[in-house]
């Protein structure tokens, strides 16, 4: 007897993530992509009506910080007001699904120490304060659908947008432009590859894990090296360089994963890997 897929209702299926999400399991699950505004409510109303998911996995949002910044209204509009007019939809139409909001470890701010899911939020930028806002309106949702935050780190995509720091970087180190390391040296992030991400998704919807988890690497890794290892200068980055005083004025915003270890993820990729398959498939 052929077995029935689950029926997933997929925001920004067509971005980097829900496009690598939905090659990578197309045969576990049947996708329905929303190809509309998400913040015009009678579009998501009639999508959520017309479908009837049993899963949402909402990946829509403006992203870039940049952009972002220069668009404080329409960012929240996607944001905050797309998300809440998703949860209306489906309240409206009786559904209760597992539902998946992608949020960011810019809720955080920058810590010495690993940031853990009861680490204090205190956004590092407006968009990280959307995203905040939005994991709090969801929150006083959960009695009505099963909400699960997933709080993820950093991570790059041949196809990323320049605006992001490795295209950026890259960008940068191919048409020969200045980099400023003395800046970098001093940046700390957690990169974890896109498939990894998209394995940790998985795991969360098998499981309809409710509550907030990160999904990151928990290894520190320096921006300066990265830039360095884009350049050819260093064969190998080192991972999770030591926290001391002396390197309190570093910006780190490095995750604690115990959480989702738990669930049974495992992540397969290291930053060098990130970086080769950045630079093969440019």
């Amino acid at each position: 007897m052929k077995k029935i897929k689950l029926k997933i209702g997929i925001t920004g299926g067509r971005g980097i993530l829900g496009t690598e999400f939905r090659k990578y399991y197309k045969n576990n699950f049947n996708f329905i992509i929303f190809k509309n505004d998400i913040r015009v409510k009678k579009h998501v109303n009639r999508w959520v009506k017309k479908h009837k998911p049993e899963i949402i996995i909402h990946l829509a949002a403006m992203v870039s910080t940049k952009e972002v910044n220069q668009n404080k209204k329409k960012a929240k509009s996607i944001n905050y007001t797309g998300t809440k007019n998703l949860v209306e939809a489906l309240k409206d139409n009786n559904l209760k699904p597992w539902f998946f909001f992608s949020s960011t470890s810019h809720v955080y701010n920058f810590s010495k120490k690993k940031l853990s899911e009861k680490s204090r939020c205190n956004p590092i930028n407006f968009y990280g304060k959307l995203k905040l806002e939005t994991e709090n309106y969801l929150l006083k949702n959960k009695k009505n659908i099963k909400i699960c935050i997933a709080r993820i780190f950093s991570f790059t995509h041949p196809k990323q947008n320049i605006k992001y720091f490795i295209p950026s970087i890259y960008d940068k180190i191919l048409k020969k432009k200045k980099i400023y390391n003395n800046l970098l040296n001093k940046e700390y992030r957690d990169f974890l590859s896109t498939k990894d991400i998209c394995a940790a998704i998985k795991i969360l919807v098998d499981k309809e894990f409710c509550g907030v988890v990160n999904i990151c690497s928990s290894k520190s890794i320096s921006l300066n090296d990265i830039a360095k290892y884009l350049k050819g200068d260093i064969n190998r980055i080192k991972v999770n360089p030591p926290i001391t005083n002396k390197e309190s004025k570093s910006n780190y915003l490095i995750g604690n994963n115990k959480k989702i270890l738990k669930l049974g993820f495992k992540p397969q990729f290291d930053i060098n890997n990130i970086l080769n398959d950045y630079m093969n498939k440019k």
